[in-house]
């Protein structure tokens, strides 16, 4: 069936359902477009962290307007979003220290509540670090980590409540051209014309640009994670989200006394910029790999 909108938006992740909530916020007519279900994607499987604290000015700029809106979601975007701060930590070695500190100071510009930590400073925030090879960190108390399945079912339910419309698990998306001018999707059933078109689908966006002769040299990196049983009091503390560039690990707690950790860090995972199409399927972490990432952060702890 032939449909309009002013706005198609291909994903229904969190870039694009955010993308599609403002958008429709704003008066726009928008349709999402989904092969499978929302958040099925990188979306459902992140760590989910909020925080600031980015070397690139330009990231950081998004993460502190992301981080100001999850802060106050029932009154922005309305709904849930499972956001709980917990803190953010950036542990560093001595060598980077100088450059920390440079970050911590254009955060503070930008009005985000961080300070740098000695590794006394560290053991106060939380207590069951271990410190001794540390240089510094960088602490956001206000900054956490929240739910993405919360978050981006809120951001269609506005979306829809702006009288928006979402299509989804409709397999394999087709974009539309006239000339060189792209003039909507198919997908399924479903046909779309729309003004504007927004690609949002993660992994899978540089084949749908494909489709039009768009060569886009974005490539995705495979990050797997783990969770970690713990037995912990019910009310313990819940380790704060954690990038620790010493050991090369990242963490943070979950509800009930778990631990969710990295099975790769950006900086050590071989990654090279090679094209990586999406084409098999990723792996999760093997029970040997988990057995690793844990005798990784037993030294931290």
């Amino acid at each position: 069936m032939a449909q309009t909108a002013d706005l198609v938006v291909v994903g229904a992740g969190i870039a694009g359902a955010s993308v599609a909530f403002f958008a429709a916020d704003a008066g726009l007519r928008v349709t999402v477009v989904e092969q499978g279900l929302p958040g099925g994607g990188a979306s459902g499987r992140t760590a989910g962290y909020i925080r600031c604290h980015y070397a690139n000015p330009h990231e950081a700029h998004f993460a502190v307007e992301g981080w100001k809106i999850h802060r106050r979601w029932a009154e922005v975007v309305g709904g849930q979003n499972g956001f709980r701060p917990n803190g953010f930590l950036f542990i560093v070695p001595p060598a980077l220290v100088p450059t920390l500190e440079k970050n911590v100071a254009r955060m503070r510009e930008m009005g985000v509540d961080t300070v740098c930590l000695d590794g006394h400073g560290v053991r106060e925030v939380q207590p069951f670090l271990r410190t001794d090879d540390i240089g510094g960190a960088a602490w956001e108390p206000e900054s956490g980590f929240a739910d993405p399945s919360d978050s981006i079912a809120s951001l269609l339910a506005g979306l829809r409540a702006r009288g928006g419309r979402v299509i989804s698990d409709v397999g394999p998306v087709h974009l539309l051209r006239v000339g060189d001018r792209v003039t909507g999707v198919r997908a399924g059933s479903d046909e779309v014309a729309c003004a504007c078109l927004v690609l949002a689908a993660g992994a899978g966006t540089r084949e749908l640009a494909a489709q039009v002769g768009l060569d886009l040299p974005v490539f995705p990196m495979p990050i797997g994670a783990g969770l970690l049983r713990r037995q912990v009091p019910v009310d313990a503390l819940i380790p704060a989200c954690t990038i620790d560039h010493v050991t090369e690990q990242w963490f943070r707690g979950e509800i009930g006394g778990d631990l969710v950790v990295g099975a790769g860090y950006e900086d050590s995972i071989g990654f090279t910029g090679e094209p990586f199409h999406g084409k098999r399927d990723f792996a999760p972490p093997t029970y040997r790999r988990e057995t690793a990432l844990t005798a990784a952060i037993s030294p931290r702890r």
